[in-house]
């Protein structure tokens, strides 16, 4: 067998490999951009969404003064109940 036939089988078969490498490569990049695309997608829809789901500021501390003034309501009775004999 001639050595330039096997050199040209030797690269043609590296050059398959490479070309194989470089294919799931581009792959792997193309499905990084479209999950990455998702996901900018989702925390916009989430940005969006998340002041709907949860308490505002003003409504938790109209809460939080409520259930302080039962709790100081609540001592209270208990003091003036310990003071009795």
């Amino acid at each position: 067998m001639d050595y330039q036939v096997l050199f040209n089988s030797a690269f043609a078969v590296l050059l398959m490999v490479i070309g194989w490498i470089m294919k799931n490569v581009f792959d792997a990049i193309t499905e990084l951009r479209r999950t990455d695309q998702d996901m900018a997608k989702e925390v916009n829809k989430l940005a969006v969404t998340l002041p709907e789901n949860y308490v505002h500021k003003n409504d938790f501390k109209d809460f939080s003064e409520m259930l302080f003034n039962k709790l100081d309501r609540i001592e209270g009775k208990l003091d003036h109940k310990a003071d009795k004999p």
